[in-house]
């Protein structure tokens, strides 16, 4: 069973300042081996940590982005813009006799360059 979500939200009316942000859970609900567990890793839903790190009965994460547009230039060979992103994720498994008390978290910054609408090049 696995629920989650996405959406963006523009903060002013020219785009310059957007929230992005995913929610997302997901539970077994009989008693499942290793392998059918609920993974919470660096691969979709909690960055910089190794896949397969945490497993358990129960998930739930938060990924939430932040972007900011820095410039946008009109040039004819490379036209495009260029912005900052910030990013925070947690994220918590849970298994039955077992008792963590806080989440995973990861958070980053990158610079960003976009181009015509078809290329992103991150740093």
């Amino acid at each position: 069973m696995s629920a989650d979500g996405d959406f963006y939200i523009s903060v002013d009316a020219n785009d310059i300042l957007v929230i992005a942000d995913r929610i997302g859970g997901d539970a077994t609900l009989d008693n499942a081996t290793f392998y059918q567990s609920m993974f919470i890793d660096g691969l979709g839903n909690l960055l910089g940590y190794r896949r397969n790190r945490n497993a358990g009965q129960y998930m739930a994460y938060n990924y939430l982005e932040p972007r900011l547009k820095l410039a946008t230039f009109n040039y004819y060979i490379l036209p495009g813009q260029l912005g900052l992103i910030g990013l925070y994720d947690i994220g918590r498994v849970w298994q039955k006799r077992i008792n963590q008390t806080s989440g995973m978290t990861g958070y980053a910054e990158d610079f960003i360059l976009r181009r015509l609408d078809w290329l992103c090049l991150n740093s």
